[in-house]
Parts: structure tokens; C-alpha cells; sequence
């Protein structure tokens, strides 16, 4: 607590001495909670390394068999983690290949890998071969429209915009004539 703040707060009450035994009494109260903080933590590592001590203790009394099996599982969950990263990797790099940003793929990666890298891929592919089709349908869908929507030479005009023939440039309106003739007075002369 500040100070200032303190004393906004307080408006015209806020006096030199009922500032100092707000802050005094904050400050006690901050220090007390620190100190419970802290007791607490240092129980909790003593709780900690007594559970380690019995922990070792229990190994220490578990026969070879016993322990064979304790490694055995240890090293099987392991070896899980990392087939799943594996396979979580794999199909990363599928979605990653299919356009996708991590941002994007990285919410669906849960619902696609397993623990079998065959299913984790086919999953992934389909997801990559539904992605990439909508892209595709959307990009010939704008082209389509695109195209819908591009206006063709005026009746009379090539493909520049201007008469190649004599016929054209008589097919043009009055006003399209004028402008043309403004625009390019030898227009013409080099009509065919």
C-alpha cells in the first residue's frame, strides 16, 4: 500500500499521524503473513525430505524382483511419453505441411494423437486432406466469382479497349467516338 493512494483514499481525513498508523499496521500484518508463510514452507520441505527418507527406506526393503518391476514401470511410462511426443511430432508436421500455423493446430493435436503412430498419422491426414479441400473449394469459388463478375470489351472494342476496325469505331456510341478521337487524334488513321 502507498502512501498517496492511501491518502486519496482517505480524502480530508487523511491526517500525517492516521496515515502512519494505517501504514504501521499494515506493514505489521504484512510481516506477520510472511512469517506464517514462511514457517509453513519450511514445515512443508522438512514433510518433503521426511517422505523422500521413507521413500528410500521402502526401496531399500523392496526385494530385486520387486524392484525389477518398480524400474520396469517407470521406464514403460517413459517410453509412452515419448511415443505420444513422437507421434504428436509427426502429426505437427502433417498439419504444418497442410498450411496450418501452430496457433491453429495446436488445439486439435489432443483430440488427433494416440499411442499407435498409424492412427495418430491417418488422423492427422484427414484433417490436413479436409483443410486443404476447403481451401481449394474457396479458392475456386473466388475465381469463379471473380470471373462472374469481370466486364468484357465494349460491343466495338478489342481487347485494349480500342477499335482494331473502321466497322468497330462506327459501332461505338456517339460520346465513346468523341472521347476516343479526343484521347488519340491519329485513332483513324490506324484503324484497319
Amino acid at each position: 500500500m502507498k502512501r498517496d493512494w492511501l491518502k486519496q483514499q482517505l480524502g480530508d481525513a487523511a491526517t500525517d499521524e492516521l496515515v502512519d498508523a494505517i501504514m504501521a499496521k499494515n506493514g505489521s500484518d504484512v510481516n506477520a503473513a510472511k512469517a506464517q508463510s514462511e514457517a509453513l514452507r519450511e514445515k512443508l520441505e522438512a514433510a518433503d525430505a521426511r517422505v523422500a527418507e521413507l521413500a528410500a527406506e521402502a526401496d531399500g526393503k523392496l526385494s530385486e524382483a520387486e524392484r525389477g518391476k518398480k524400474e520396469l514401470e517407470a521406464a514403460n511410462k517413459r517410453a509412452e511419453r515419448a511415443i505420444r511426443e513422437l507421434n504428436e511430432a509427426k502429426a505437427a508436421a502433417i498439419l504444418a505441411g497442410a498450411g496450418l500455423s501452430e496457433e491453429e493446430y495446436s488445439p486439435l493435436l489432443a483430440g488427433i494423437v494416440t499411442s499407435e503412430k498409424d492412427k495418430t498419422i491417418a488422423n492427422a491426414q484427414a484433417l490436413a486432406d479436409l483443410v486443404s479441400a476447403r481451401v481449394n473449394a474457396a479458392v475456386e469459388r473466388s475465381g469463379r466469382e471473380a470471373l462472374a463478375n469481370m466486364k468484357g470489351p465494349e460491343a466495338g472494342a478489342s481487347a485494349n479497349g480500342l477499335p482494331a476496325t473502321a466497322s468497330e469505331f462506327m459501332a461505338l456510341s456517339y460520346e465513346r467516338q468523341l472521347e476516343l478521337k479526343r484521347d488519340n487524334p491519329s485513332i483513324l488513321s490506324q484503324l484497319k
